[in-house]
C-alpha cells in the first residue's frame, strides 16, 4: 500500500536477515556445498531474477538483489531481455505503486482477473476485502478491508517487497499551494494531486 494512510502497520515484516535465511533453508533439508552454494536433493538452490532492459534503477536493484542471494547461499543470476515472457520467469523484478486512493492500483494488480495482475495471483479473500473496498464510502471500513487485504497478502507472499523509492521534486519559490504530505504514489505522481490550486507569483 506504500506510504499511505490505509498502511496497515501491523502486518508481518521480512527483512533482510541472511542468517535467518540461512537457519530456514538448513531447516528445509538444504546443505552448502563446496561452491558455496545450497542444494537439496542433488539439484541447486537458485533462480534467475528478469527485469526488462530498459528499466535502469531496476536493474541496479535486481543486481544487489542476486548478490545478497549469492552471500546468503542461494544461486541468483540477473537476465535483463529487450522484450518480456511474461509466462516463463522465475521471478520477476516489477515496480508497483498506487496514486493517492490506494483503490486506483491495488484492485488492478491483486484481484484474480484484474489487467495489471501480472503474476496470475488468485485468492478469493483478497477479491473479497479489494471488492468490497472499492464499492463503499466509509473511510473506516474501507481501512479495515484494505488492512485484511494486507495481512492476507503477506500470509500468501506473492510478491516481495523489496524497496520504496523516493522521489525528490524541486519548484521554484514563485510557486504557491504545493503540498510536501501528500507527495504519494507511484513515481510521485501524487505531488500533483492539487495542481489545479496552484499559483505563481
Amino acid at each position: 500500500m506504500q506510504r499511505s494512510p490505509f498502511n496497515n502497520p501491523n502486518v508481518e515484516h521480512y527483512d533482510y536477515n541472511p542468517a535467518k535465511a540461512q537457519e530456514i533453508l538448513e531447516a528445509a533439508g538444504c546443505r552448502k556445498g563446496a561452491d558455496g552454494y545450497y542444494a537439496r536433493g542433488g539439484e541447486e538452490v537458485g533462480f534467475v531474477l528478469t527485469v526488462k532492459n530498459d528499466k535502469r534503477n531496476r536493474i541496479d536493484i535486481a543486481n544487489v538483489v542476486a548478490a545478497q542471494m549469492r552471500a546468503v547461499g542461494i544461486h541468483c543470476t540477473v537476465e535483463t531481455p529487450a522484450k518480456v515472457d511474461w509466462d516463463g520467469q522465475m521471478a520477476y523484478l516489477s515496480g508497483v505503486g498506487n496514486e493517492i486512493d490506494p483503490d486506483a492500483h491495488t484492485y488492478k494488480v491483486f484481484s484474480t482477473n484484474g489487467r495489471g495482475n501480472d503474476g496470475h495471483y488468485a485468492n478469493p479473500r483478497v477479491d473479497e476485502y479489494l471488492l468490497a473496498a472499492r464499492r463503499t464510502t466509509d473511510t473506516a471500513e474501507r481501512m479495515r478491508l484494505y488492512g485484511l487485504f494486507q495481512e492476507e497478502v503477506t500470509r500468501d507472499l506473492p510478491y516481495i517487497y523489496i524497496c520504496y523509492l523516493d522521489f525528490t521534486y524541486v519548484t521554484n519559490t514563485r510557486v504557491h499551494g504545493i503540498t510536501p504530505n501528500r507527495m504519494l504514489g507511484y513515481n510521485g505522481v501524487g505531488f500533483f494531486w492539487n495542481v489545479n490550486e496552484w499559483t505563481v507569483e
